[in-house]
Parts: structure tokens; sequence; C-alpha cells
């Protein structure tokens, strides 16, 4: 098993504000499913704002 860290949009040590809005986690199996799988929905609420973060587990 590996570990593998992502890249956050926020400098190391920083963590975001939980009060600065909504967030959305898609989790998925493979990378691919996300354009299959729900894709028109975080679509929809990133065009209002949300910031969406995508996991892809391979």
């Amino acid at each position: 098993m590996r570990s593998v860290t992502a890249h956050l949009p926020v400098e190391t040590g920083q963590v975001p504000d939980p009060d600065t809005g909504l967030r959305l986690l898609s989790v998925h199996a493979h990378p691919d499913d996300e354009a299959s799988k729900g894709a028109s929905t975080v679509a929809k609420y990133v065009a209002e704002g949300v910031e969406a973060t995508l996991v892809c587990c391979t």
C-alpha cells in the first residue's frame, strides 16, 4: 500500500475556515467514474459557489 499526499489549494499548515461556505466531496472507485456518475450534480453545485473535491480510489 502506498500513501499519496493530495495537493491542497492552501499552504501547508493552513486549515480552511469551515464557516466560509459549503463543500462537496465526491468519492469514486475509478478515475473515469466521476464523468458518468454525478458530474452534472457536481457541476451544478460548483456553479452555485460550492467548493468541490474529487477523490479517486484506484
